[in-house]
């Protein structure tokens, strides 16, 4: 598809580009680059974004999270893994490597979500309460089994001293 301004206007006292619509106002370098000889002004003209559209997008694009939560949380079964509570509910990595599953996506929330609906709920998932998240940390799930075992036997050895 041909672009409409695609023709090249050089100002012959300044030797800078103009745009191809308004023939008044400079193109950015990083736009003749790209071939598009638009200005910023006669741009935003072409492709209009208020402050409206913008709100509408967020509130869809948090729906949409919602619905990719809500379907991962139903897959896996709406209670933590380890506890049983329901109410306050993490998507954990099992075997602790969330920041690196993260990096793939930049960081985006959404990237994570859809990948775990794409690769068909892989068992390297759970979900966890986020006590037993922020305890687990970086654990895998190992690890963690371990670790409350441990302070299950300390607490108990902890109380039936101080009855003693």
């Amino acid at each position: 598809m041909k672009r409409k301004y695609q023709k090249k206007i050089v100002c012959s006292r300044t030797g800078r580009v103009l745009c191809g619509r308004c023939r008044v106002n400079p193109v950015s370098e990083s736009r003749v680059r790209k071939g598009d000889y638009l200005c910023s002004p006669c741009l935003s003209k072409r492709n209009p974004t208020s402050e409206e559209s913008r709100q509408k997008n967020r509130i869809a694009d948090r729906e949409r999270m919602a619905k990719y939560r809500d379907t991962i949380l139903d897959h896996y079964g709406r209670s933590c893994c380890y506890c049983g509570r329901t109410d306050e509910l993490c998507i954990d990595h099992k075997n602790g490597d969330g920041k690196a599953h993260r990096a793939q996506f930049n960081g985006v929330r959404r990237g994570v979500l859809k990948d775990i609906i794409r690769r068909n709920f892989p068992d390297s998932f759970q979900i966890l309460c986020k006590t037993c998240n922020v305890a687990k940390g970086a654990m895998n799930d190992d690890q963690f089994r371990d670790w409350i075992s441990k302070v299950t036997e300390y607490m108990k050895r902890r109380s039936g001293a101080q009855r003693g």
